[in-house]
């Protein structure tokens, strides 16, 4: 298997679990599983017609994919903020809308969107206005439905209201979809690098974690050692007990990341003195991580090239 097939393999499994977690975490609520339902049918369509219309850009279709995830996403945000009183059955039917007009106009477009394919080369977006030409009028739609709650509209005239506005929004999509393919198509390309160099990436990311993990485990020690001698260290879900090896192990984690939840509190001065020390050493350790990252990437492919 080729990189270029190994980096499709990558995002496709991305795609998937992506597509997988969204699709399970926007399925609730009236609608339910029904909904789930139309997301991933709907999906399925449109990526199966691109497939067939332009068969030589895998990354095009992936990218196609994380798009329609990300319309669920906002799609799913504005039913429950601004449209909650939508009938739901119009809620499973308006969903594909936007999408399937989006498939027609790449139909109607697609010999404009093939000549974009066949240049193998990068392309910088040379009009950014035509970009925001579609992007400006849905965000423009999406912005002025938040003046909808607070007034007393009924069910029907919020249904009315809702209709109206994803027809606009399909409108739009339809007469300017050669503009977002040309859009998905920059984005695809930069996905397929991103994923293509992943793979220089494994082994300083493996010893990334195994630096961070040994810090996590030896501070766990510590605190669990010194809290086990001589007591009184932590105050745990508001009593102040003994930490058991889960707990620091846990409370390391937090105290590398600095999140700080609050759930496990520190009362020995000398347990405090340790804990900073634990956050200076992260912050060090993702300082030169990092540093060490961008190394690793940028010196990998000269030293391949030299062997």
């Amino acid at each position: 298997m080729s990189m270029g097939d190994r980096s499709w393999v990558r995002a496709s499994a991305f795609t998937a679990v992506l597509f997988l977690l969204i699709t399970l975490a926007t399925s609730r609520g009236q609608v339910g599983g029904l909904f789930a339902l139309v997301v991933l049918l709907a999906t399925l369509v449109a990526v199966t017609a691109f497939y067939r219309l332009f068969p030589d850009r895998h990354f095009f279709t992936i990218v196609l994919t994380n798009f329609l995830a990300v319309y669920t996403c906002i799609f799913s945000f504005f039913i429950e903020v601004n449209f909650a009183p939508v009938t739901p059955w119009l809620v499973l039917a308006t969903f594909p809308l936007p999408v399937f007009t989006f498939l027609a106009g790449a139909w109607r477009n697609r010999t404009t969107i093939h000549k974009l394919l066949l240049q193998d080369q990068h392309r910088e977006i040379h009009h950014w206005g035509r970009v925001f030409r579609w992007l400006l009028p849905a965000f423009l739609i999406g912005g002025l439905t938040f003046a909808l709650p607070g007034h007393d509209f009924t069910p029907f005239e919020y249904d009315l209201l809702f209709l109206a506005s994803m027809s606009a929004i399909a409108a739009i999509v339809f007469f300017v979809s050669d503009e977002v393919c040309s859009f998905l198509l920059e984005t695809s390309l930069l996905f397929e690098l991103f994923f293509a160099g992943m793979k220089r990436l494994v082994i300083p990311a493996f010893a990334f974690f195994s630096f961070y993990s040994l810090i996590v485990i030896v501070y766990a020690c510590i605190y669990r050692i010194i809290d086990t001698l001589g007591g009184g260290g932590f105050i745990i879900g508001g009593e102040l007990r003994e930490i058991t090896f889960t707990e620091s192990l846990y409370f390391s984690i937090v105290t590398l990341s600095t999140v700080g939840y609050g759930d496990i509190v520190p009362v020995s001065n000398l347990i405090r003195v340790i804990i900073s020390s634990q956050i200076v050493v992260g912050a060090l350790l993702i300082l030169f991580g990092f540093a060490e990252f961008v190394s690793y990437g940028r010196t990998k492919p000269q030293r391949r090239s030299k062997d």
